[in-house]
């Protein structure tokens, strides 16, 4: 009876597509990104706009030498203490040395300096550590399916509908969802902006350790995450915060500060690239660092 259910198993698994929520991978590429090495020229830190938005393979190409870079951005990252020491800290003690800081108002909340998500892989044991990094990059072929996407698939032939993510090794996912809905993230960043405002004290606090950054010979480069333009209307009204105010302080402090039109930019969701969003605007990114390295020479 075993060997008949096993069977039957392996015949479902391999009649199917891979499930478009893949946990074992999931899980290898978050923890990758905690216990990244200090190794890289230039690492990008942010929430869930810079982990889906940055690529760092299309800030490469518009850089000759390319170099060793990461993207560091985790789900409603806030910028703490701990968060910015953790960006740095990956950075290598030799050769350039850029942080690329994606500056988003959630970042400033209360909410977000807890880093539920970098802590969440951080505090993994030391078994989940060693099945993330060493196993699950042959478990990943095993990985369940959902309830909801297996019933769509059994009874409608395929998932009615698709967050896709294709998780790259350099810290990004390259996404995408079908249907694309501009207002599915409104109501959440309205409620939540209803119970959480941006943190003055964070605010400062941030503006002083970027300040100590900057002085120690690495160069900062900032911007706020294009989104849908509901989206930045709310949190201009909602959280408090006030990015003219962020740009002005972040120029005082010696950073640079890329000024973005957010229609220029494609979202899927109201708050995230489409990827090839995410490329365009990992291109400008890309475009800014190169005018730094070659100013420095």
């Amino acid at each position: 009876m075993s060997c008949l259910t096993t069977v039957l198993v392996v015949v479902v698994k391999l009649s199917l597509p891979a499930p478009i929520k893949n946990t074992e991978l999931r899980n290898e590429f978050w923890l990758r990104k905690t216990y990244a090495q200090p190794i890289y020229d230039l690492v990008v830190g942010g929430d869930s706009r810079i982990y889906r938005g940055v690529s760092t393979y299309a800030i490469n190409e518009e850089l000759s030498p390319q170099l060793e870079a990461i993207n560091l951005g985790y789900s409603s990252a806030g910028y703490n203490q701990e968060y910015l020491d953790f960006l740095v800290g990956r950075l290598s003690p030799t050769g350039n040395k850029i942080l690329v800081l994606g500056v988003s108002p959630h970042s400033f909340t209360l909410e977000g300096a807890k880093n539920e998500l970098y802590h969440k892989h951080l505090d993994k044991g030391s078994f989940d550590l060693f099945k993330g990094l060493y196993l699950s990059k042959y478990l990943k072929h095993f990985a369940p399916y959902k309830a909801s996407e297996l019933k769509d698939y059994l009874f409608n032939g395929s998932a009615q509908e698709v967050y896709f993510e294709d998780f790259q090794d350099d810290g990004w996912v390259h996404s995408y969802r079908l249907p694309e809905d501009s207002l599915t993230a409104i109501d959440i960043y309205r409620k939540l902006f209803t119970d959480y405002q941006v943190s003055d004290t964070l605010i400062s606090n941030f503006l002083v350790q970027v300040a100590e950054i900057e002085a120690s010979g690495i160069e900062i480069v900032a911007f706020r995450p294009p989104t849908f333009d509901m989206m930045t209307d709310l949190e201009n009204s909602l959280s408090g915060y006030s990015e003219s105010y962020m740009w002005k302080e972040m120029e005082l402090r010696g950073c640079t500060w890329i000024d973005l039109d957010p229609s220029e930019f494609h979202t899927y969701d109201g708050s995230h690239l489409h990827f090839e969003s995410a490329q365009k605007l990992s291109r400008i990114i890309g475009r800014q660092v190169k005018f730094l390295l070659d100013s420095k020479q």
